[in-house]
């Protein structure tokens, strides 16, 4: 259930017309429409200096600008490196997990 509201909430920001087998534009900017309640990090390779996004908002990349892909734990229980994205969401009903605890006072 959880990955089918992600898929359905990132859909939104995907433009239609961009998608399809078509051979790259090289005049076009490169651009992602960053969803409400996320944040996205874009790294200026010649500056070497990063900067955040936060959507709602249009990211457009600059000529020596790129996207930092994140590399981020899923599942429960968690596996490192198991989620490849861009765009973090932000909340509190994004994060869950299995803790076990064991008390002295059993």
């Amino acid at each position: 259930e959880g990955s089918i509201r992600k898929t359905a909430y990132f859909q939104s920001s995907i433009d239609p017309s961009l998608s399809g087998t078509k051979s790259r534009n090289k005049t076009r900017v490169v651009t992602y429409r960053c969803p409400g309640n996320t944040a996205v990090q874009v790294y200026n390779y010649q500056e070497k200096t990063a900067r955040v996004v936060f959507g709602p908002d249009l990211v457009i990349l600059g000529a020596h600008e790129t996207f930092n892909v994140l590399k981020l734990s899923a599942g429960k229980p968690k596996k490192e490196g198991a989620l490849k994205t861009f765009c973090l969401m932000l909340g509190h009903d994004y994060i869950s997990d299995h803790i076990t605890v064991e008390t002295s006072d059993h």
